[in-house]
């Protein structure tokens, strides 16, 4: 039995079809049976999960994903859905997060990344990542919580206080919304607290550049 093991849950709300384009692991297995599937069909649910392998080690990886064209519509987008998870053996935290977005992403791991990144942001993604309610949230002692949101580049970041043996998050994928109140029940955010807390909350300057929007 694994020592350290995460799964991920995706349910794809974006109202198109997926294609993987690149999955890598840094450390571990792919759980036999459950690898990232090459496709998701809109509003299809898929799961994979990776495992440690070896004495004294953790599993870390990502997959991405492009966002397809409707057929036959003349519709197209091609944006860039990445998801990293990473569960130590000992040093850091058990994390995850997922990013969308119309450029190519650098992954996290086996990867050198550009030094002071691209000078010039690429336009917004009409779809984003919150956390699945179904799968996600504190409610579980292996799941991890949505704990925050990268100011100015929209990706979301799962987490909990330590390391947890057995981790799964859900996502979902799904058009930006275009109001606050679907912004904020995606993230369970109580609006009674006023809507400025929600800009500070986040760290950003206002709630348009929080909610990813031009």
């Amino acid at each position: 039995m694994p020592v350290r093991s995460f799964k991920i849950v995706l349910d794809n709300n974006s109202g198109f079809a997926l294609t993987k384009t690149f999955d890598h692991l840094c450390h571990g297995d792919f759980t036999p049976g459950l690898s990232p599937p090459n496709s998701v069909e809109p509003n299809q649910r898929v799961t994979w999960a990776s495992e440690s392998n070896g004495i004294a080690t953790g599993t870390e990886g990502y997959v991405k994903y492009r966002v397809e064209g409707l057929k036959n519509t003349g519709i197209t987008n091609g944006d860039t859905v990445y998801i990293y998870w990473d569960n130590p053996f000992t040093l850091g935290v058990t994390h995850a997060h997922c990013q969308v977005s119309t450029a190519d992403i650098e992954p996290d791991c086996d990867f050198d990344k550009t030094p002071g990144g691209s000078a010039f942001a690429p336009p917004p993604s009409k779809f984003e990542a919150f956390q699945s309610p179904q799968t996600g949230g504190p409610t579980s002692g292996n799941t991890l919580e949505l704990v925050g949101e990268v100011p100015l580049a929209p990706f979301f970041v799962f987490a909990n206080s330590g390391i947890t043996a057995i981790a799964e998050v859900g996502i979902t994928l799904g058009p930006k919304p275009n109001n606050l109140k679907t912004f904020a029940s995606r993230r369970k955010i109580d609006l009674s607290k006023g809507i400025r807390s929600l800009a500070s909350a986040s760290q950003v300057v206002s709630l348009r550049a929080m909610m990813g929007l031009p």
